[in-house]
């Protein structure tokens, strides 16, 4: 109706853990946003809208997704029963914030090719320590600023 305005609709979580998985499965596939758009038929932008759960995926667009992605539709399901309002329940995964990032996909798969246990447990080991001493650096940093500002 002209004048009227439409209520914004909010990010539901749900929306975005699907856009999550979308998004986990479409790097693991080795696909830009711009080779999968193609696949739909929608723009690259539109596909960015989804992975971000910003644009709502209608069933029979997941449909091709699924179909392009080769996964069944319960890959972006919770194997959980539906609530009493019939939804489906989605449980936020830690796996898909992981491969969130394509260098940690990439790390996943080397690191997966790799046969000699030694050499996998060493290598875990390296980048914990890696990690601690990121962290701890940017600790300091983060203590030295908090430092500097209650002196002035």
């Amino acid at each position: 109706m002209p004048g009227k305005r439409h209520a914004s609709r909010r990010v539901e979580a749900w929306d975005v853990e699907v856009g999550r998985r979308i998004r986990a499965r479409r790097l693991e596939c080795w696909l830009s946003q711009q080779e999968l758009a193609q696949g739909l038929g929608v723009s690259f932008q539109q596909v960015q809208k989804y992975e971000k759960g910003s644009n709502r995926v209608s069933a029979g667009r997941l449909l091709a997704i699924c179909n392009l992605l080769q996964v069944p539709i319960t890959f972006f399901y919770d194997s959980a029963a539906p609530t009493q309002s019939g939804e489906a329940r989605l449980k936020p995964s830690r796996l898909f914030d992981l491969l969130d990032n394509r260098d940690t996909l990439e790390l996943a798969v080397a690191f997966d090719r790799l046969s000699d246990r030694n050499v996998r447990r060493e290598l875990v080991r390296l980048v914990e320590r890696l990690a601690a001493t990121e962290t701890a650096s940017r600790q300091r940093v983060t203590a030295g600023r908090i430092r500097a500002d209650v002196d002035n």
